[in-house]
């Protein structure tokens, strides 16, 4: 069982989170949100699994090879909570979204599929946004979630200690919608992630 319960779907991981590819050029362009250069992917350990316990060394063969390698910087780090991070950097949010992905397909193929637990993505507030509607500043960090078991995006806005900026999100997941990416609907699904290392 995952983290977040497991529930399998018929759509490719990739149908779902290309859609972001779409809204990052639509909103970075009305200046409403800013792509980061980085991006993880959060997992469960395994000491089991081969492939992840040489996924420090894979890496380089799975971001560096191929026809479609992107050259994407990555490492594995661990969080408070236990659970690992392959965290990836690149100035090219299309290679960065398509890097994450490859990352995690090659956990698919290696069995370690069930063990990914979200993908996500950092962005920070443009000056676009109407400032009135919430206290979120410019320049704020926020991000945005995808669950593998839901396989649906959901903004996540963290405030403080293990605080959250509700309203902000709100207003980035109309902003998703708007954009067209697959925003999870039930609220009580948008679990916060505290503790991500970037």
């Amino acid at each position: 069982m995952s983290l977040f319960g497991r529930k399998s779907g018929p759509v490719d991981d990739w149908e779902v989170m290309r859609t972001i590819l779409r809204a990052e050029t639509q909103l970075h362009g009305e200046h409403e949100i800013s792509p980061s250069r980085r991006a993880g992917l959060l997992y469960r350990p395994d000491e089991n699994n081969e492939f992840l316990q040489g996924l420090d060394r894979e890496l380089i063969h799975i971001l560096n090879e191929g026809d479609g390698a992107t050259k994407t910087a990555g490492q594995i780090e661990t969080d408070d909570h236990g659970t690992s991070w392959v965290v990836l950097d690149d100035g090219n949010f299309e290679d960065l979204v398509s890097s994450l992905y490859t990352v995690g397909n090659a956990m698919v193929h290696n069995d370690a599929g069930p063990l990914r637990i979200a993908a996500v993505f950092e962005f920070y507030r443009g000056g676009g946004l109407d400032s009135d509607e919430n206290d979120w500043a410019p320049g704020t960090i926020g991000y945005w979630v995808y669950r593998y078991d839901r396989q649906r995006f959901y903004p996540f806005v963290p405030e403080g200690e293990e605080e959250r900026n509700r309203p902000g999100e709100m207003q980035i997941s109309r902003l998703m919608r708007r954009a067209n990416v697959t925003v999870e609907k039930e609220l009580e699904e948008w679990r916060p992630i505290w503790g991500i290392p970037f």
